[in-house]
């Protein structure tokens, strides 16, 4: 297996993940806390999968860079959920961004 190949596979499996738990949110009661549950579940996911990255040199050490910071940059966004009004929107939003952001990191890491 290919050192790089292993970000963008962690990556595949974690965004599946993370839809499924997404598109149970319709069926949450409080979708802003639902939302928040669900991406602290994707930060301990994250963190898990970036620590045994860790041993990757070359392309795998910059997308684990990258993602580390955007990461840090989202938990920090969502900080400030508490004074959003409609948190399921902001939520969403959030997801949204975070989603094109980690696409726009992996087209730049795998050169397609």
């Amino acid at each position: 297996m290919r050192k790089g190949l292993g970000a963008p596979l962690a990556l595949k499996w974690l965004f599946t993940c993370v839809c499924s738990i997404v598109t149970h949110q319709v069926a949450t009661l409080s979708k802003g806390f639902g939302a928040l549950l669900a991406l602290e579940w994707l930060f301990t996911s994250v963190s898990s999968i970036m620590n045994s990255q860790t041993r990757i040199i070359s392309k795998g050490l910059g997308a684990l860079l990258a993602l580390k910071r955007l990461f840090t940059t989202v938990h920090s966004g969502m900080g400030l959920q508490i004074t959003i009004v409609s948190k399921g929107l902001g939520a969403l939003l959030a997801l949204k961004w975070l989603f094109t952001s980690v696409c726009s990191i992996m087209i730049l890491q795998t050169g397609h």
